[in-house]
């Protein structure tokens, strides 16, 4: 069986990343590690 591999764009995570956090949304449900989390919205504040 082949093994798949994707990666996020964050390109597009980043932002909706900083839209669920704005709406009050506990990020830590999303599943993702807190510290990827971090570096996503770092550029974004």
């Amino acid at each position: 069986m082949p093994v798949l591999w994707a990666d996020w764009d964050e390109e597009i995570l980043a932002p909706e990343m900083q839209g669920i956090q704005n709406a009050n949304f506990d990020l830590s449900l999303t599943g993702f590690d807190p510290k990827e989390v971090d570096n996503l919205l770092v550029g974004r504040r």
